[in-house]
């Protein structure tokens, strides 16, 4: 404390005060109401907020996203009660047509008059049930509106509460940058804007890796040393730039160098140098495909592994980590003007707008983000070469395989008058996958398919269709891959195991028609309902249970074919199998 003029006593946080108010030429309470307003502000701020557990958000997340399979559901009801109309229309016209008729010919004959007499209240009935029908219809229709209405809003503002700008991880890119600048001897200048772009947390922390590697790519093969810079014309210091928005629905994000550019001859010789590709497919691919080829495993333009670079495992990565966010990766590139790596992502990976297929008699949905586009072609169209399937598509040679021969099932012929194609991009290159039928585009919510089925390649996960079935859903870089590694296998040879799913398909020809399936569950209650949604979808359940008290009464033979589901999570794979050995008396 100090004292003023008059001799009071002063303390410090007052002399601060009054030091202000004389420099700003006002009051010192006025002074102490302003420096202490942000304060109240920011109190004000943290009473309008409150602190809620991510588990808490992700509940309300995953709520409103089974929502939108309901919505889903009650649009399908209301389509089979336009149809039900519809056929209730044509039942009444056509027994009105049938009335008139008859009552036309009663004017010769007057005992069908009472033919008509008694076609009289079953017209009626007819035609009260008509507009009964008409009348579901149309209320049928409003609830549907509603509901929608409410659940696109309901799924909307659940999903922005996780969502969090990219600020987070944006500006954590400077000081990186500004140190592996130093550390590789390259000046850089980074900027960054759009970082008050919204994402999905979920998203925003699985993509720290590929941007990090991005960034590392950037500095490392793209910004050249100073000296060279000055040798091309180009000034001392580099130029990173890192952009984000939304557009289409979608988060995009920017990441663009003045470097030096790559060269797709190159890049294709490389590859062909370490055995990812043949000189005679490098000469098919198109440029994008070719450029594609640094997303490879093991693709590295550097001939000495360093501790930033050289090991062909940053790309990857990128690949992998966008694919799993259902994601793809455009590049852009100029020799000696630079690069840029644009990444297309969902808002969210909560609910996805997919494309319905339908294959084999099978319904598949195909995120929509990895398909660029949806054609019905001339079988003429496709070509063979060396026994393989390919098409002309926008100046460059499209591999095409059949979506049965990539997931390995039985192949039908193709239609004479025209297929449909879906030309679907992958990280290192895109395909044409020919289907039997394109149903239409959805919003799903993927489910995941459990321990049992984790490993099953090309495929990421279901979901449920409004009908109440299950659709697979497919991984679309997992789907470029087996293609691609099929097309390239030789004419004849067995598909590569890659490309082979990791389960072995039961042929639908090959299962009987009430197919034994092995219920393994203790409880009687989950018991009783999994029997009776098992029996309901066609299958005869046959009951084990881990004391083999009520299996034992089983017959083997029963089960000597048998699926296995198993729901008892605390019983041991190998003491169940060991059990049912016993009961085979193998």
């Amino acid at each position: 404390a100090s004292q003023d003029g008059s001799g009071r006593t002063v303390s410090p946080r007052s002399a601060i005060f009054a030091a202000a108010a004389a420099a700003l030429g006002c009051r010192p309470a006025a002074c102490a109401a302003t420096m202490q307003a942000p304060t109240s502000v920011a109190a004000r701020e943290a009473a309008d907020s409150i602190r809620v557990a991510l588990a808490k958000i992700e509940a309300i997340i995953n709520t409103s996203s089974e929502l939108v399979n309901r919505k889903s559901r009650l649009g399908y009801l209301e389509r089979e009660l336009r149809r039900l109309l519809d056929q209730v229309h044509l039942v009444c016209r056509q027994f009105e047509e049938t009335e008139e008729s008859i009552r036309d010919e009663a004017m010769a004959d007057p005992e069908r008059l009472q033919i008509v007499d008694r076609l009289r209240p079953l017209v009626q009935a007819l035609r009260t049930l008509e507009m009964a029908t008409a009348g579901l219809c149309e209320l049928g229709e409003s609830v549907h509106f509603d509901v929608a209405s409410l659940v696109d809003r309901l799924g909307n503002e659940a999903i922005r509460i996780r969502m969090v700008p990219l600020r987070q991880l944006f500006q954590k890119c400077p000081r990186m940058v500004r140190e592996l600048g130093r550390k590789l001897g390259r000046e850089v200048e980074f900027e960054y804007t759009g970082d008050d772009t919204e994402i999905d947390k979920v998203m925003l922390e699985q993509l720290e890796d590929p941007l990090v590697h991005m960034l590392r790519n950037a500095i490392d093969h793209g910004i050249e040393p100073p000296g060279d810079r000055l040798r091309a014309g180009k000034p001392p210091r580099g130029t990173i730039r890192l952009g984000a928005s939304h557009r289409q629905g979608q988060v995009v994000i920017e990441l663009s160098d003045d470097g030096a550019g790559m060269s797709a001859h190159d890049i294709g010789e490389k590859a062909a140098q370490v055995g990812l590709v043949t000189q005679e497919r490098l000469r098919e691919m198109s440029r994008d495909e070719v450029l594609g080829l640094i997303f490879a495993p093991g693709f590295s333009t550097r001939r000495e592994v360093s501790e930033v670079s050289g090991r062909g495992v940053g790309m990857d990565v990128v690949r992998t980590n966008i694919g799993r966010l259902h994601g793809r990766v455009e590049i852009r590139t100029t020799v000696g003007q630079g690069s840029t790596f644009v990444l297309h992502l969902p808002l969210t990976l909560s609910i996805i707008h997919a494309l319905v297929v339908v294959n084999g008699g099978a319904t598949y949905c195909v995120p929509a983000g990895s398909i660029l586009e949806a054609l019905k072609v001339a079988p003429g169209v496709l070509e063979e070469i060396g026994g393989r399937t390919v098409m002309s598509h926008r100046g460059a040679v499209l591999p095409v395989a059949t979506l049965a021969q990539v997931l390995g099932l039985p192949a039908g012929p193709l239609a004479r008058d025209a297929v449909n194609l879906l030309v679907v991009a992958g990280a290192r290159k895109r395909i044409g996958l020919l289907v039997d039928d394109i149903d239409c585009e959805v919003e799903i919510v993927i489910k995941p398919l459990g321990q049992l089925l984790r490993c099953v390649n090309n495929v990421s996960g279901a979901t449920i269709r409004p009908r109440g079935d299950l659709a697979i859903v497919l991984d679309p870089d997992s789907l470029v891959t087996s293609a691609n590694e099929l097309w390239q296998a030789p004419t004849g040879a067995v598909v590569p195991r890659q490309a082979q799913p990791r389960i072995k398909t039961a042929h639908r020809s090959a299962v009987p028609t009430r197919a034994p399936i092995l219920v393994v569950e203790d409880s009687v209650t989950s018991r009783e309902m999994l029997v009776g949604i098992l029996e309901s979808a066609g299958f005869v359940p046959v009951i084990f249970v881990t004391n083999l008290d009520e299996g034992g009464r089983r017959d083997p033979r029963q089960v000597q074919e048998a699926s296995c589901l198993v729901q008892k999570r605390d019983f041991e794979q190998e003491t169940l199998i060991r059990k049912i050995r016993e009961l085979l008396g193998e």
